[in-house]
């Protein structure tokens, strides 16, 4: 019988958008063993078990606070990941997907025996490597997350080398929390009336839009689309305070009140969910009750927004938007970009009661599917696309193709219009400045693959040479990256490819670099060869 680990030590959201992957292990491995790792505060998993055999709880906060000792080494934190590892088993198993990208879980995938691992792994000369391009992909895309492509479901689901089907996230709703949730709306006369969900927090400060702005926003809508409900842990209390003096129209506050499961028995009855980007904005998905995302700070809805069809997020229009995740915000100007006037006009969109709003200060996206792979797209609507929307899409086709994804599967797909249907001229000089810095990388990798495969046959008094060539080159083509985003996670994909080789002799290291040069130098080509059709007049 096979063995699966699939190690996902992030919080419930990362948790929900992980279902789709062991779906999809599930379905391509019935006889296997699954196990699933997950940080011990989130052991309650919502998951349904069908899609696991095993949950290892990791204890994170252990292990945190013996390595916060000072007194007492890291060697009794290391003996307690030891312990995890033995609970284990002895038996290899034969596949690893490490989803998370710290050292912590590198290390974890590391020790556990393994025939095949995937993900960031710790080296045994205790350098990082990622043995995936897609999470190469991921990691390659956290400075310019602007122009990423794809939804972390997607990714991970890839990463495993499963393909999507056409389902969502799935949550686990025992038959006691529909019971809960019906007397719950009785107890507070919501039975038989539309409720619109408002979710005030989030898992940071920068990704929370203002508790008075979702007060005058669900002031701004009409009362016959819906009564308020808020919806919350205990620890938004204080935030559903500050909204219950702001509001002038009657609100149900169940802050604090619900279970992880009740949550989401109060999401499937409700209308929509307007949220910030956090946990019961994918809890909302997973019961299929549409989405508005308010999104602001470190959050990316391309990457981390409301996955399914129909879904519509609010993104600010900022040159710092999403912030970088390394940065550090001072002013969270997105956090008022948008005003509650035009977020209402946009919940009426997303209820059927009004057209798509052009607003000030931000752009209106929805959720659709696209190409062969079936990715989750958010598409602009009720705006003109720009250059940006087009590099988008274009890479996306191309990272699809050079790192192939597997194919969708089953039935059920729909998908939405393409974008090669919709796009504008945009601006020709952008585009045309784009495609020179796409042939710049294109020319530098290509030159520099030729020197690669130069490496094992030059001789001992012209290798070093040829290989400070090689260094140099990749060096340019960083200072490329640098310049333009947009180029950015083609250069920084293959330097981490540089950085994860492991080969045994100069021979395999020279193919398997000239192999990552080409590769980069065809993705250029193919990017800028499909920017063109896309921003064609």
């Amino acid at each position: 019988m096979k063995k699966i680990l699939v190690i996902q030590l992030c919080r419930i959201g990362d948790i929900l958008m992980t279902g789709p992957l062991l779906r999809g292990l599930r379905r391509e491995h019935p006889s296997a063993e699954i196990s699933l790792m997950v940080m011990d505060t989130f052991a309650v998993t919502p998951l349904p078990a069908h899609l696991y055999d095993r949950l290892v709880p990791f204890p994170v906060n252990r292990l945190a606070t013996m390595l916060a000792r000072k007194d007492a080494g890291w060697e009794p934190a290391l003996d307690e990941l030891r312990l995890v590892v033995k609970g284990l088993g002895t038996v290899p198993f034969d596949l690893v997907v490490n989803l998370t990208h710290t050292d912590m879980s590198g290390l974890i995938t590391s020790l556990v025996p393994a025939r095949k691992r995937v993900g960031l792994v710790a080296r045994a000369d205790r350098r990082k490597g990622i043995d995936s391009p897609w999470m190469t992909y991921l990691r390659a895309t956290a400075r310019s997350r602007d122009y990423t492509c794809f939804h972390l479901v997607d990714l991970f689901s890839w990463t495993a080398g499963v393909g999507r089907d056409a389902a969502g996230l799935e949550i686990d709703i025992a038959p006691e929390d529909h019971v809960w949730a019906d007397a719950y709306l009785a107890e507070h006369e919501l039975v038989g009336k539309p409720v619109i969900a408002v979710q005030l927090g989030a898992s940071q400060e920068s990704k929370q839009w203002p508790a008075e702005r979702f007060a005058a926003l669900v002031d701004a809508l009409n009362p016959a689309l819906g009564e308020i409900l808020l919806v919350g842990s205990p620890g938004e209390r204080p935030l559903g305070d500050v909204f219950l003096a702001s509001v002038k129209r009657p609100v149900v506050s169940s802050i604090g009140d619900s279970s992880l499961r009740q949550l989401a028995a109060l999401l499937q009855r409700s209308r929509v969910l307007v949220t910030n980007d956090t946990g019961p904005m994918h809890i909302a998905t997973a019961v299929g009750t549409r989405v508005v995302d308010l999104s602001s700070g470190r959050v990316c809805a391309h990457e981390t927004g409301p996955y399914g069809d129909g879904h519509v997020v609010i993104e600010p229009e900022m040159a710092c938007y999403p912030c970088s995740l390394d940065s550090e915000c001072h002013h969270f100007a997105c956090r008022t970009a948008v005003t509650p006037t035009d977020a209402a006009a946009v919940v009426r969109y997303a209820l059927g009661d009004g057209p798509v709003p052009s607003i000030t200060g931000a752009r209106v996206l929805q959720t659709r599917r696209a190409g062969p792979a079936g990715r989750i797209e958010f598409q602009p609507i009720g705006s003109t696309l720009t250059i940006k929307d087009a590099v988008r899409g274009a890479a996306a086709e191309v990272w699809e193709a050079s790192l192939q994804a597997p194919p969708r599967v089953g039935d059920g797909w729909k998908d939405g219009v393409d974008l090669a249907e919709q796009a504008a001229g945009g601006d020709a000089a952008e585009r045309d400045g784009l495609s020179r810095q796409l042939e710049a990388v294109a020319i530098e990798a290509e030159t520099t693959a030729a020197r690669a495969r130069a490496l094992p046959k030059a001789s001992p008094a012209k290798l070093q040479g040829l290989a400070a060539e090689v260094h140099a080159s990749l060096e340019k083509l960083l200072a490329i990256g640098e310049s333009s985003r947009a180029t950015h996670t083609l250069v920084t994909h293959l330097r981490h490819e540089i950085d994860s080789i492991a080969a045994a002799d100069l021979s395999a290291m020279a193919r398997a670099q000239a192999a990552a040069y080409a590769a980069t130098a065809a993705r250029a080509r193919g990017l800028a060869a499909r920017l063109e059709v896309l921003t064609a007049p």
